[in-house]
């Protein structure tokens, strides 16, 4: 088996290589070629991890929705106010740290990362959750702290998955009213 390590930006040869070396998202080959130069660096080389804690961003970039295969995703230290419904569509993801934002709220779209075993909601804005994060059960790890959750959803008894000691700390640091 023959491993190649690297960007093409040449849709031909891209397309080439492709047929020849079998299809993208089969665990094979993964297309980095929509990621920004400066950020290469912040993603491993299969894609399927992205580190873009502390650069200050305003807002999710467009470039992540093209890497299907993604498992980590750090977006934590930023400055983001939403998440975008796309997101929703990364669906290999396993761990997704949102924490150290601005989130006032999250989307509903979360409810498709079903392969989540960790989700970092700390230190946001947050006033609440969406009852459907009840249904991610393969959650092992949830961090809602240092929020400002009047109340904490129902459905989420349902993560019957999470750590104890996760569970019970970090959910009693919240501001809950």
């Amino acid at each position: 088996m023959h491993v190649r390590i690297g960007v093409i930006t040449d849709t031909a040869k891209w397309s080439s290589l492709c047929k020849r070396e079998g299809s993208v998202g089969a665990g094979r080959i993964m297309d980095l070629s929509g990621v920004p130069a400066n950020l290469l660096g912040r993603v491993s080389n299969d894609g399927s991890r992205v580190d873009l804690h502390r650069l200050k961003l305003t807002s999710v970039p467009e470039w992540l929705r093209t890497l299907t295969a993604i498992t980590h995703l750090d977006l934590s230290d930023n400055q983001l106010t939403s998440v975008p419904e796309w997101l929703g569509n990364l669906t290999l993801l396993t761990a997704l740290d949102l924490s150290d934002n601005q989130l006032t709220s999250v989307s509903d779209s979360l409810v498709n990362l079903t392969a989540l075993t960790a989700l970092d909601l700390s230190d946001n804005q947050l006033t609440s959750v969406p009852e459907s994060l009840g249904s991610l059960t393969g959650l092992t790890t949830l961090d809602l702290s240092v929020n400002y959750l009047a109340s904490v959803p129902g459905p989420l008894g349902n993560l019957t998955a999470l750590t104890r000691d996760r569970k019970s700390t970090r959910l009693n640091s919240s501001h809950i009213t």
